[in-house]
C-alpha cells in the first residue's frame, strides 16, 4: 500500500504490484472508496491477484463504520512514519516515490523451539509417584513456561512495525489493531469502529517452548505442518525497508526483514497516479473511448517499455514541470453504455501530456473542463542516475 498524503488517502496494491483500490478520508460517511481496479481495467481473473487479507481489510475500512476505522488507521500510519527512517535512495527510482511511503501487509509467525528434547530427571530408580496425582510427562513442565514477547518498539527508529492483528487458524481478527502509535490508553473506551489498541506490557503475547523430533514423523510435510501449528501468527503492517524486531526476556533481540528482491519486484510494477481536476483545456479530449488503447493492469508495464511517442502527437497540455516530455500521462474517463440495458461502466484511455509553455495564446473556443488522473508513466529518476 501507498500513503497518499496529498489526498488524505491510502492506495492499495496487490502482491503483483497491480493497483486495487483507493480509500480517501472525506464524504458523507467520512470514507470514500474508489471503484475496484480503476482507472485500470480489471485483470481477467481478479481473485487470483487479491489476497484474502487485503480484501478483508479493504472491506473493513469501507463498511458502515469505515470512516472511524479509516481515520484511526490513517492517523496510526501518519504517527508511525514520523518516527521511521526515510526510505533508501533506491526508492526514488520507482514511480510511487512521488506519492508517499510504501507499507506492506504481511503474515508473520513466531515460535520458541528447542534445539533438542528437554532434559529429564535421570534418577534411578524413579522417584515415587505423588499420592493421587498423575505422573507428569516431559511436555507438561515444558508447556508451563510462558515467556512474554514484545513485537516492535516505537522508541527505536530502526524498527519497522506499524501495527498488527491477531491471526487464529488463518482467520484475522480485524476488530483489534495492536499498535504503539495511538494516544488512547488501554483502559479507555474505544469509539465504535476504532480498531486501535495500545501495545503495553499488560497485553504482551506469550510463547511456550516446544520440541519437535523429526523421527516422530513419516514425511517431511507432516514435520513441517507440526512445526507450523506451533506458530503464533500475526497479520502485520510493516515498513518493507525496515526490519521488525522481537524482544524476549530469555533470548537476544532478533529481527526479520522482507528480502530486497520481493520489494523490488513489486515496486517496479506499481504505477503512480493521483486525481486531478477540473482542469481547463483549450483543446478538447477525444470524444469517444478507444477500445484499441485500453488501460490494462496486466500489460501496463510492457506498454511503458515499448512507448515511442512522437513529440508532435501530445493530446493534452498541462502546467506541470519537473519532467521531460513523455513523463506524464492523462487518464481520461469515458462512460461506456452496455448493450441490452445493462448498467454503464467507466473505462479510461491514456493520453500523452505536453508541458504548458506559458506563452500567451488566443486559442479559439469552446474550452473544456476535464477531470481524471495524472499518471507518472516513467520513474522520476533512473537507477543509474
Amino acid at each position: 500500500g501507498i500513503v497518499n498524503f496529498a489526498d488524505y488517502g491510502l492506495q492499495f496494491f496487490t502482491s503483483e504490484g497491480q493497483f486495487y483500490v483507493e480509500l480517501t478520508l472525506g464524504g458523507p460517511t467520512s470514507a470514500i472508496t474508489s471503484p475496484r481496479w480503476q482507472p485500470f481495467n480489471p485483470p481477467s481473473q481478479p481473485s487470483k491477484f487479491v489476497s484474502p487479507q487485503l480484501s478483508q481489510l479493504v472491506q473493513r475500512l469501507s463498511d458502515r463504520n469505515g470512516g472511524v476505522y479509516l481515520r484511526s488507521f490513517f492517523q496510526m500510519i501518519t504517527s508511525a512514519i514520523e518516527t521511521m527512517p526515510h526510505a533508501p535512495p533506491d526508492y526514488a527510482a520507482y514511480a510511487t516515490s512521488i506519492i508517499g511511503k510504501p507499507l506492506a501487509l504481511v503474515e508473520v509467525g513466531f515460535s520458541l523451539e528447542l534445539a533438542h528434547a528437554p532434559l529429564w530427571s535421570q534418577i534411578v530408580p524413579s522417584p515415587p509417584e505423588p499420592l493421587g496425582l498423575a505422573v507428569p510427562t516431559e511436555r507438561d513442565p515444558l508447556l508451563s513456561y510462558k515467556f512474554p514477547i514484545k513485537i516492535g518498539d516505537a522508541e527505536r527508529p530502526f524498527d519497522g512495525v506499524v501495527g498488527f492483528f491477531d491471526n487464529t487458524d488463518g482467520v484475522t481478527d480485524w476488530g483489534k489493531l495492536h499498535t504503539y502509535f495511538t494516544s488512547r490508553s488501554l483502559a479507555a473506551t474505544r469509539e465504535e469502529g476504532d480498531p486501535c489498541v495500545p501495545i503495553l506490557p499488560e497485553n504482551f503475547d506469550t510463547l511456550s517452548p516446544f520440541h519437535t523430533a523429526p523421527d516422530d514423523f513419516t514425511s517431511s510435510a507432516d514435520y513441517v505442518a507440526a512445526k507450523a501449528e506451533k506458530l503464533l501468527v500475526k497479520t502485520m503492517l510493516i515498513d518493507p525497508y525496515t526490519p521488525l524486531h522481537v524482544y524476549t526476556p530469555i533470548l537476544p533481540i532478533t529481527f526479520l526483514q522482507l528480502p530486497a528482491w520481493t520489494v523490488q519486484r513489486v515496486l517496479e510494477k506499481m504505477s503512480a497516479f493521483f486525481r486531478l481536476g477540473p482542469v481547463l483545456l483549450t483543446k478538447d479530449v477525444p470524444a469517444r473511448y478507444d477500445p484499441n488503447n485500453p488501460l490494462d493492469t496486466e500489460t501496463w508495464m510492457q506498454k511503458q517499455r515499448e512507448r515511442a511517442t512522437d513529440p508532435g502527437t501530445a493530446r493534452i497540455r498541462l502546467p506541470i514541470g519537473g519532467g521531460k516530455k513523455d513523463t506524464w500521462e492523462w487518464l481520461q474517463p469515458y462512460r461506456i453504455e452496455q448493450h441490452g440495458g445493462g448498467s454503464a461502466e467507466r473505462k479510461y484511455n491514456a493520453l500523452d501530456v505536453e508541458e504548458e509553455d506559458g506563452r500567451m495564446r488566443l486559442d479559439p473556443g469552446p474550452y473544456t473542463l476535464a477531470e481524471g488522473f495524472l499518471q507518472l508513466s516513467t520513474p522520476a529518476v533512473t537507477r543509474n542516475s
